[in-house]
């Protein structure tokens, strides 16, 4: 309630919980003795300034992790989520679960010596991977799960725990790990951005994969086995283009960066990445053009789909090849709304990201924050003597 509202003072405390004010002000009195709180007063024209409680947001950490097709980020934040220092890495997914998550603890361990941190102030790790999710926290299908090796190499991986085991060497003790699938890390990290006004969203990525996330009344939506949104395999029988999966006409094959670059092979056999598209598209190569307009409206039609079942506010579509091909994204955009009842396309607005590529480093804090701030996190931290830092007077909010 604290971290949601900015600070608020006992009594507003009391009014909002429905809890006596023997019970609030005794997990008060804890919560300030551990450092997770500080008072403040509240600025106030007239009259004595009440005293409020605070987030104590600069005396933690929290470890966010994007883990791309070909690349991947690190950051350190404060516990609020306030950046403190980003370090990018080249890595292919596909050279294994080993090398990508050996350059995680190595960026990791940049950024605090860097930084000068306590490792001990770390309350949490969030991680967003290129892959769906189980409850459980381990992959409910590999990472682009068609290129050799990945289906043995991540199947049997269980990325929290593997975190977990570097963690001790860094200095940091035992904190919460979480992953999820990155295409929720990235919808939730634009969510509470650029459209925090919104309930429901449906936020689409188009790069080296196809990616989406879908916030259903202010909530992640993961379903039943964590692939919700999984919008890159519906399949179309039409068309001849065979998906990785084993479908037919999956928008994964037919409009994302792998599919394209799969499908221009023959063409173009020197073809590495979205960078290598958009370039052929800009210099007006027919054959790219072609194929960006049907992965296009394939993209759209799904698309389409998607904002019919789920009802959305909002469709914010992005990704590299969205945002460097705005006629691509224009495609996408009127064919989706092509495919929906007339009152719903007027209500409905599709437009392009408001956020550079770091979207998913954003949910990824707030999912590190969401578990280290749990109320059984918080009492395990304070049985074991944990003692948050001092805000600094600079840091002090009132």
């Amino acid at each position: 309630m604290i971290r949601d509202s900015g600070g608020l003072t006992t009594r507003e405390l009391i009014a909002t919980s429905g809890l006596a004010r023997a019970t609030v002000e005794s997990r008060l009195t804890r919560l300030v003795k551990a450092g997770f709180v500080v008072q403040s007063v509240r600025d106030r024209p007239t009259g004595r300034p009440p005293q409020v409680f605070l987030l104590n947001e600069a005396g933690g950490l929290l470890v966010a992790v994007d883990i791309g097709v070909t690349r991947g980020s690190v950051r350190l934040t404060d516990l609020g989520g306030r950046v403190l220092a980003t370090a990018a890495f080249e890595a292919d997914v596909s050279s294994g679960p080993g090398l990508v998550l050996g350059e995680v603890a190595s960026r990791l361990r940049q950024l605090m010596t860097h930084q000068r941190v306590d490792p001990a102030l770390v309350m949490g790790v969030g991680i967003g991977v290129p892959g769906a999710v189980d409850l459980s926290g381990g992959l409910a299908r590999p990472p682009l799960a068609d290129l050799p090796g990945l289906r043995t190499e991540w199947a049997d991986v269980h990325i929290a725990r593997e975190v977990r085991a570097f963690l001790p060497a860094l200095g940091i003790r035992e904190v919460p790990v979480v992953v999820d699938n990155g295409a929720n890390l990235m919808a939730h990290g634009e969510w509470l951005a650029s459209w925090p006004q919104a309930r429901n969203l449906l936020v689409v990525s188009l790069d080296m994969t196809v990616a989406c996330g879908v916030i259903s009344n202010g909530q992640v939506l993961r379903g039943a086995n964590g692939m919700a949104g999984d919008l890159g395999h519906i399949p179309d029988l039409a068309s001849h283009v065979t998906c990785a999966c084993g479908q037919r006409g999956c928008a994964a094959a037919v409009a994302s960066g792998q599919g394209i670059l799969a499908l221009l092979r023959h063409q173009h056999p020197g073809l590495r990445g979205t960078d290598d598209i958009i370039r052929l598209a800009q210099s007006g190569d027919p054959d790219v053009l072609d194929l960006l307009q049907r992965g296009g409206r394939r993209l759209g039609v799904i698309v389409g789909a998607a904002i019919s079942i789920l009802d959305p506010e909002l469709v914010v579509i992005g990704g590299a090849l969205l945002e460097g091909l705005p006629a691509m994204a224009d495609v996408v955009r009127r064919t989706a709304l092509s495919q929906v009842h007339p009152l719903v396309a007027a209500h409905t607005a599709v437009l392009t990201t408001r956020m550079p590529p770091e979207a998913g480093l954003v949910g990824a804090a707030r999912l590190a924050q969401e578990h280290a701030l749990n109320p059984a996190q918080v009492d395990a931290a304070i049985a074991a003597g944990v003692v948050l830092a001092a805000p600094t007077s600079d840091s002090a909010k009132t």
